[in-house]
């Protein structure tokens, strides 16, 4: 006999097989079991729910929702399933495997499992979200105390903080956390960078015992599946001590005698004297970590005699370069210093301290071989004979400018984009060489480089080049915007790619909010805002704005409030000023607002108090975003660019050489105006103030 209801018509659905060999004598078939008269295609004894697995599974994850998932059961099964959030009925199923289609973001999948011999899986739900979001960047502060260095920073409040990772870093930062993995300190991410802590609990860190000189970290917060927060960074100088010595020279004899050394530094030399000059060929050995940029040993005292081949003073205190290089861990380096009125038997006593001072850099004309021009930026002289060559450059009808620059914090390595050909180039400023250069197979018209905590982005239109007339030539139209993200070893960590976003006007500049979690780039007259983390773009529908500038020119310049839901944008062409202030979710369109109509753009530098400084070719001006009043100041020249130096603004006149230092009223500081070279034509400024 064959019970219908009892499961039998399954086991012929599944090709099982049974017999029957008379009245009351059952015989089943392969793959079926004996239910008192009856045979049955499961196992009757089995009181066990089945399972089923999802495929991709659902929940939180950091890939995108799939269109359809695959239900598959551990054993034979129907399967009962709605995808609208209600619950599944009994009436229907479908035998396992089962391809659920149309899954999208925030779909609610319901499903249970029901096997041959009526064991019933318990009903799940899933939600499909795609959370490519790490939780906020925590601020990483560094304190040292003689050779010891204490980390502290305060966790967020996101829920799904699982933790922050701390790295040491020894060199540049070309690694970073994998997405989608978990670490437990300590860990190795590369030679330069280890994992010194993790977890959800730890405030700080404390690292001992370090080498005198320089210390870098790193921090990123990651929730649980690995999404990972920008880096915060946090670096400093470690027990150097006193970086003041003196040497006592007997004329007579030539024999120069250290006589009080400096903490980190071994002063030795050679001397000679000849017709009341003594001449000193100093060395200056670095013992530390630190990388000293553009430095000079200044002679804070002299007796008897007079320090007389200074290259230039500071604050009266004569001084000679001991660059142009960096004076590097480990290195040595000599300079002659001159001192008159000495006598034959004199026994001369010299006071020396070495310091260093930032450098301002400068791109050259896009007609001109692309080189970086580096100059003090405490006394305006030019830092090495020549500019720096070896840049990518582009045919020669186009050769392109070298155009903005960043610094790794430890101030061995410069970043520096070319704007018209697409590529980055590291230079090492310790050997004033090349160490490497990033280029697109495609050749861009214009690009432009931003940097943050340990990683930067390389914004480019993409699709055409321009000839020295504007007009488009080969390989293309301006027909996309590609923003790369790059480690500081010039390695690629991420791509977006925005089409039907370049526009003829070309490229401005591009501003990275303080988070690190945000950028907003100006291409033509449009503002395009894109999310750093899961690298797409910004507002509903990832919409361009467009300030309404003149669409000649289009956007010059671009910068973020200090905090992070403000953008200032500048017109290239009319100098037009005006603030985008976004809701914190950035899911609707901001609020705008016209500062100032007025002449050609020169740029916008944000203070350390929240100013705001922009300038156009006539006018220099400051602008309070608290009270929304504007001023114009008395500076009296006309501005080309700015840029913030050590906590100084300098500003850059049009004849594209001359550097002026203003104070907080917009007044230019007596005695402080440097120059960056002669006629090099420079399209921007940067420093490599740490």
């Amino acid at each position: 006999m064959i019970d219908m209801k009892s499961g039998v018509v399954w086991a012929a659905a599944l090709g099982l097989g049974l017999a029957a060999s008379g009245c009351g004598d059952v015989k089943c078939g392969a793959g079926t079991s004996k239910d008192g008269d009856k045979c049955v295609g499961y196992d009757p004894d089995d009181n066990t729910d089945p399972v089923t697995t999802v495929d991709p599974d659902g929940g939180r994850t950091r890939n995108p929702v799939p269109s359809y998932v695959t239900l598959t059961t551990n054993e034979a099964a129907k399967i009962y399933w709605t995808l609208d959030g209600s619950d599944p009925s009994d009436a229907d199923g479908e035998l396992s495997p089962v391809v659920v289609p149309d899954v999208a973001e925030g779909l609610t999948l319901r499903f249970f499992a029901k096997d041959l011999a009526g064991n019933k899986e318990d009903e799940r739900a899933l939600t499909f979200i795609f959370d490519p979001y790490a939780p906020a960047k925590v601020a990483l502060n560094l304190a040292t105390v003689g050779s010891d260095a204490t980390l502290t920073w305060t966790n967020p409040t996101d829920a799904d903080f699982a933790g922050t990772l701390i790295a040491r870093v020894t060199g540049p930062l070309d690694a970073f956390p994998e997405p989608g993995t978990l670490y437990t300190a300590p860990a190795v991410l590369s030679s330069n960078v280890e994992i010194v802590s993790s977890g959800a609990t730890a405030t700080q860190f404390a690292d001992p015992n370090l080498a005198p000189g320089f210390a870098r970290y790193v921090a990123w917060t990651y929730d649980d599946i690995g999404n990972y927060s920008p880096a915060s960074s946090a670096h400093g100088d470690v027990s150097l001590g006193s970086l003041a010595g003196t040497v006592s020279v007997n004329a007579t004899s030539t024999v120069v005698t250290p006589t009080a050394q400096p903490s980190h530094l071994l002063l030795s030399g050679t001397s000679s004297w000849s017709a009341g000059t003594l001449t000193l060929n100093l060395s200056v050995e670095n013992l530390t970590t630190k990388f000293f940029q553009n430095p000079k040993i200044s002679v804070t005292a002299v007796a008897p005699g007079t320090f007389s081949n200074a290259d230039a003073s500071i604050d009266g205190v004569g001084f000679k370069y001991y660059g142009p290089e960096h004076l590097v861990p480990g290195g040595t380096t000599t300079r002659t210093l001159m001192f008159t009125g000495v006598l034959v038997t004199d026994v001369v006593v010299v006071s020396v301290a070495l310091r260093e001072d930032p450098l301002l850099a400068g791109g050259s004309h896009a007609q001109s071989p692309t080189q970086l021009f580096l100059s003090d930026a405490r006394v305006g002289t030019a830092v090495g004979a020549t500019a720096i060559s070896g840049l990518v450059s582009g045919p020669s009808s186009n050769r392109g400018s070298a155009r903005t620059m960043c610094t790794s914090p430890d101030g061995q390595f410069a970043f520096v984009g070319n704007q018209h050909y697409g590529a980055v180039t590291r230079i090492d400023l310790s050997t004033r060489t090349i160490a490497g250069n990033r280029q697109e197979e495609i050749p861009p018209w214009a690009s432009t480089l931003v940097c943050g905590e340990g990683e930067m982005y390389a914004v480019l239109l993409g699709g055409g080049r321009h000839s020295n007339d504007g007009s488009a030539i080969a390989l293309g139209a301006h027909d996309k915007v590609v923003v790369i993200r790059l480690n500081e070893a010039l390695e690629e960590m991420g791509r977006l790619v925005i089409p039907d976003a370049g526009k003829a006007q070309g490229m401005g500049f591009a501003s990275l909010s303080s988070d690190g979690r945000k950028l907003a780039i100006a291409s033509g007259p449009e503002l395009i805002l894109v999310d750093t983390e899961s690298m797409t773009r910004l507002l509903p529908g990832g919409q361009a704005l467009s300030p309404g500038f003149d669409d000649e020119g289009g956007i010059l310049d671009v910068a973020w409030a200090t905090t992070a839901s403000t953008v200032y944008v500048q017109g290239r062409r009319n100098g037009d000023f005006a603030r985008f202030d976004f809701p914190a979710d950035f899911s609707a369109a901001p609020a705008f607002e016209r500062i100032l109509m007025g002449t050609r753009g020169a740029g916008i530098a944000v203070g350390p108090d929240g100013r705001v400084w922009f300038a156009n070719e006539s006018d220099l001006f400051v602008y309070d975003p608290n009270t929304r009043v504007m001023s114009a100041t008395p500076y009296a020249a006309a501005a080309k660019a700015l840029e913030w130096v050590g906590g100084e603004l300098r500003v850059m006149r049009t004849n594209r050489v001359t550097v002026d230092v203003v104070d907080s009223t917009g007044t230019i500081v007596p005695g402080r105006t440097v120059n960056m070279g002669t006629a090099t034509y420079q399209h921007w400024m940067s420093s490599t103030s740490r």
